[in-house]
């Protein structure tokens, strides 16, 4: 929270984005995405399955065609992501029953109550370089509205300028009020409410960094020591 914290460095935009990670990024990011069973719920990115080949790793729904390769995981770097996810898992004693196959019944009951947004969710990440000078990015989806919020640096304007720009900028977008402050743009089919939020605090750093991580995972990554 206090200091950069990007999942990607360089995304490729193609027909599937090739995603190039930041360092020590993976581990934190499958946390978040791979879907698994938490009781009767899944916790994750429903509907979401794992290709791996030589040198990548596939992102991709089983239910749409869309999909991203993470460029440059190969089998060590999957292993310590994995490690990382189960080390997580086991200290804060949550499931690590990872689905896999077609979607299961827990997956169609949640996609059927927040289908994803996925179209603005593909165009807003080919332009992700428009975001990279901010600390660190956030979005929140909501049936078809997206929130994209950062700490104060870039300018709402700016931003909102370049994803409206008849050329480069989202397809068909235009300009639509934003209740939630900031402005918003819409597509047409989905909208993109952009805004600026209030950076952390350092005065509660001490706080954080006092955290009780689980054993082999830290808030603040620290370089392996050398075997003696």
């Amino acid at each position: 929270m206090l200091r950069p914290a990007h999942a990607f460095r360089a995304v490729e935009p193609a027909e599937r984005p090739r995603l190039h990670l930041a360092e020590h990024a993976l581990g934190p990011l499958l946390y978040e995405l791979l879907p698994r069973h938490d009781e009767s719920w899944v916790a994750g990115a429903p509907g979401l399955r794992v290709v791996r080949h030589p040198r990548s790793v596939e992102l991709r729904f089983a239910d749409v065609d869309a999909s991203v390769h993470l460029a440059g995981v190969d089998e060590r770097a999957w292993a310590d992501g994995m490690k990382y996810v189960r080390t997580l898992l086991k200290g804060r004693a949550l499931s690590d029953r990872f689905v896999d196959g077609p979607l299961t019944a827990a997956e169609r009951d949640h996609l059927e109550e927040t289908p994803r947004p996925t179209g603005v969710g593909s165009a807003v990440l080919r332009r992700y370089h428009l975001f990279t000078a901010a600390p660190w990015v956030r979005a929140l989806a909501q049936g078809d509205r997206w929130w994209v919020e950062w700490p104060e640096s870039l300018g709402v304007t700016t931003v909102a300028d370049r994803l409206l720009h008849p050329v480069f900028g989202l397809p068909g977008s235009v300009e639509v009020p934003s209740a939630g402050g900031g402005l918003g743009l819409s597509t047409g089919w989905y909208d993109l409410f952009l805004r600026e939020v209030d950076g952390p605090d350092p005065a509660h750093e001490p706080a954080l960094a006092a955290m009780e991580w689980p054993e082999g995972v830290t808030g603040w990554w620290e370089p392996p020591q050398a075997v003696r």
